[in-house]
């Protein structure tokens, strides 16, 4: 899709999509404790898909050295 693979300070970028849809999702709980809505139901299905993003990317980040970048 990128016309060719990540460098590895780019792929290790990736693990930081996972922490936007957690936070806003956990804050949305927080302050809206009634029933479940339509927008936690998106927030909780964002944070789904980027979950499983990262777990598909798990190969990925085992290759690479561990370095500060994580």
């Amino acid at each position: 899709m990128t016309g060719g693979e990540l460098s590895p300070a780019a792929t290790t970028g990736l693990s930081a999509y996972l922490a936007a849809p957690a936070t806003g999702n956990i804050a949305w709980m927080l302050s809206h404790p009634e029933p479940v809505g339509l927008v936690q139901l998106g927030l909780t299905g964002v944070l789904l898909i980027m979950a499983l993003m990262q777990l598909m990317l798990l190969a990925e980040y085992r290759k690479l050295p561990f370095t500060q970048m994580f």
